[in-house]
């Protein structure tokens, strides 16, 4: 066989193969203007640069993919607290969804994966991310934790004016639920538990989620925890 037929049946081959792969180009000239328009692009320095897209393969066998994106964020996105940070990912990616054409994946079939927010911390990378399209009710994964917008709200039932955060007894009962069941769920209930990686992890989770300090955390569930050995 000669070589130009060996190059063109090559070629062939590689064009079946990826051809119909989605193309990020045409991807990013779809999204950028979207993203553009919603409240995360204050926080984005230069979005050419620090946006980016992938993809992957779903697990079947329909050649379909889902597509993901990557935002690195300025530092002003660290002033968001906590809440702050999940309404932002909330309704961009809502914004996202709703206003935008899906791009063009030629005979193959593409969605949306997920909006992952990328923020320098003190030196260290800090990552946000939430999937776009999301049919129920957001959720915002951050270091291994999944956080709901109930998770947010600290009042109890009776009065909500009065923030559980003014009653020590009853802020102690659910710190100390929350990390328990933390533990349980990132541990696989003991099996996996490391005190060095998981006492640290979930009390910084427990202090973040209830707007306290670590130490306040870690002696509410020590205090809570003696109590119920006794």
């Amino acid at each position: 066989m000669k070589k130009g037929i060996v190059l063109a049946t090559v070629t062939i081959v590689s064009v079946s193969l990826f051809g119909c792969s989605p193309n990020l180009e045409k991807v990013k000239g779809d999204l950028n203007p979207t993203i553009e328009e919603t409240s995360l692009n204050d926080y984005i320095d230069d979005i050419d640069k620090d946006v980016s897209y992938s993809y992957k393969e779903k697990a079947n066998d329909n050649k379909e993919y889902k597509l993901d994106i990557t935002v690195k964020v300025a530092n002003s996105f660290n002033k968001l607290d906590r809440l702050g940070k999940f309404n932002l990912l909330s309704d961009v990616t809502q914004e996202i969804d709703n206003n935008t054409v899906y791009p063009e994946c030629g005979s193959v079939d593409c969605d949306f994966g997920s909006l992952l927010i990328v923020a320098d911390h003190n030196g260290s990378k800090e990552k946000y991310s939430m999937s776009v399209g999301h049919s129920g009710e957001p959720v915002m994964n951050y270091d291994g934790v999944s956080y709901k917008e109930e998770d947010f709200n600290y009042y109890t039932e009776d009065d909500s004016s009065t923030s559980v955060s003014g009653d020590n007894s009853y802020l102690a009962d659910a710190v100390y639920e929350y990390m328990e069941q933390l533990f349980d769920e990132i541990t696989d209930n003991g099996e996996n538990y490391d005190p060095d990686i998981h006492d640290p992890q979930v009390t910084q989770a427990a202090a973040d989620k209830f707007g306290i300090t670590y130490k306040e955390a870690s002696e509410m569930y020590v205090e809570k925890a003696v109590e119920e050995f006794q």
